[in-house]
């Protein structure tokens, strides 16, 4: 299903918003990863922007230094919400502020 949806896309350039619990199917398919808050009233916690080529072959990604950093920091945030509630949702806040600006800077130099 991940290669079938990544050709979609391919061909199609479409926008696809995808709900996934697998940290390795996110970042694989992913140009953003907005990762959300324990509970039913979830807001997002944290934005992660996924800087890896288009094209993308998961065996290839298993092994690049890039793959396993945006993984750990998915981990990393995955567990600290966890373990420390309360820590996790400030260090989210600030992350998410910062990550959201981020894309917003990226956004408008797209356009520019």
């Amino acid at each position: 299903m991940q290669d079938a949806l990544l050709r979609i896309v391919k061909r199609t350039q479409s926008t696809v918003v995808m709900v996934t619990h697998d940290v390795d199917e996110a970042v694989l398919l992913s140009d953003r990863i907005v990762m959300l808050t324990n509970g039913p009233a979830a807001t997002i916690g944290q934005i992660l922007a996924i800087q890896l080529p288009a094209r993308r072959d998961r065996v290839a990604l298993a092994a690049d230094p890039r793959y396993l950093q945006y993984r750990a920091a998915v981990m990393k945030f995955l567990h600290q919400r966890y373990s420390n509630p309360e820590q996790g949702t400030r260090l989210a806040l600030v992350d998410a502020e910062q990550a959201e600006q981020a894309a917003l800077e990226q956004d408008s130099a797209i356009v520019a």
